[in-house]
């Protein structure tokens, strides 16, 4: 095998590692946006350790789930910087309701009955990219706060 080729297969692996980290964290940031009335869950969500912003926030650790609390503080403030974000009707409006209706408490298919969708296909359509807009909205701001 030549060096290129050592090389060449190295790019892919580490390529393979990035697509799947970020799918892990899209799924992670999902999960948590379903859970946001659920500190106790979000104390356990791999994003109360792994985003800086909510780990500075911990200041009183004495408080039971205070990573899950502040977790949800965390991605509230998020949603709401991304529905503004969202200006427009249609396929944009339905994205905007989605993520209004689950930060309200809503579920996936609540929300899809308002609009006369299925679960299936509004999860598939319009949750999975109001989930991508949240989780680029995280990558973002961790960037921003890392430089």
């Amino acid at each position: 095998m030549t060096m290129q080729n050592r090389i060449s297969l190295d790019a892919k692996k580490t390529t393979r590692k990035v697509k799947i980290n970020h799918e892990i964290r899209r799924l992670a940031v999902g999960q948590a946006l379903l859970n946001l009335d659920d500190p106790y869950w979000l104390e356990d969500s791999p994003l109360a350790e792994l985003l800086p912003a909510v780990s500075d926030r911990c200041l009183d650790r004495t408080k039971l789930f205070i990573r899950g609390i502040t977790l949800s503080e965390y991605l509230r403030e998020v949603v709401q910087t991304v529905i503004i974000r969202l200006e427009g009707n249609g396929k944009i409006g339905i994205l905007r309701d989605a993520l209004q209706g689950v930060v309200a408490g809503k579920s996936i298919a609540q929300v899809a009955r308002e609009h006369r969708l299925t679960r299936e296909h509004f999860s598939r359509h319009y949750w999975s990219l109001a989930v991508r807009l949240v989780t680029e909205e995280i990558v973002s701001l961790n960037k921003e706060q890392s430089c």
